[in-house]
């Protein structure tokens, strides 16, 4: 056999494993820790929501693995020098990837609020009126797909690996599942990890149904970005509203079909009922 095909092998079967056992792994704990310690009894979502999420967070398991079949073998091809001169395999040069790869996806996130078209897609994501852990895999196909598409470019240009990318996203996907949760942490904790990190509180503000705190705290994992670029509030007063987009929080749009046509028979144009984010905030 090829030994640059059987590396290749490796390689793909190390980046359908380490996904998989990352979310799958989270997802049962914090489902699990949510019911025993909600941070709220009215946020959390019912069998019937979690369902409909997972269902999703499934099929974009799929588009993922496929994804990851062109995408390595790409990576391998490609020529990925430019940051050679932390010397490439360094701790430095690892770190520093980790860093431009968080950061690309604060922006890419910013991007999804202040294009219309992207928006658009975005949205079903934002729709949930109820959230936990199950809402971190309520993405639109097509979503799932550009994300992963726009990395890849990326990554070459900055000269990161099929490795660099795959550590990401092992990092990135629990994150995600953690800050989406359910999971009452102690004010004073939440306080302390989001100094550096997005937690459950912080990123509840990004969920609300008013525009100006949804657009806002666009991070992923580290909470630092936010600082950085002035798109930072705090956490949710009590009482505050809940989670959703205002005109979208009927039966038609939370269901499976609904979800998947929204990008395209949702409201052709924002209207004031509509969460309707503004550029440059």
């Amino acid at each position: 056999m090829d030994p640059r095909g059987e590396t290749l092998c490796v390689d793909l079967d190390l980046s359908t494993l380490a996904k998989p056992i990352a979310v799958f792994g989270a997802l049962f704990l914090l489902l699990g820790a949510e019911r025993l310690w909600p941070a709220s009894r009215w946020g959390a979502g019912s069998w019937r929501h979690d369902l409909r999420n997972l269902s999703l967070g499934a099929l974009n398991g799929l588009i993922g693995v496929a994804l990851a079949a062109w995408v390595l073998p790409t990576f391998e091809r490609l020529d990925t020098r430019a940051l050679s001169v932390l010397g490439t395999g360094s701790l430095a040069w690892w770190l520093v990837g980790l860093l431009l790869l968080d950061l690309w996806t604060f922006a890419w996130h910013w991007l999804h609020h202040a294009l219309p078209l992207l928006w658009r897609v975005h949205r079903v994501h934002h729709t949930d009126t109820a959230m936990d852990a199950s809402t971190a895999l309520r993405f639109h196909p097509i979503e799932t797909t550009l994300a992963a598409l726009a990395r890849l470019p990326l990554a070459w240009a900055l000269g990161l690996s099929a490795e660099h990318v795959l550590l990401y996203e092992v990092i990135l996907l629990p994150s995600i599942l953690f800050h989406h949760s359910n999971l009452r942490v102690s004010a004073a904790v939440d306080r302390r990890l989001r100094l550096l990190v997005v937690t459950p509180a912080l990123h509840r503000t990004h969920h609300s149904p008013v525009r100006e705190n949804c657009d806002s705290n666009f991070g992923s994992v580290l909470s630092v970005w936010d600082r950085l670029f002035r798109t930072l509030r705090g956490v949710p007063q009590p009482g505050a509203p809940g989670f959703g987009v205002p005109g979208l929080e009927g039966p038609r749009w939370q269901s499976w079909r609904g979800l998947l046509a929204l990008p395209f028979v949702g409201p052709a144009t924002r209207t004031a009922n509509e969460l309707a984010p503004t550029r440059g905030q």
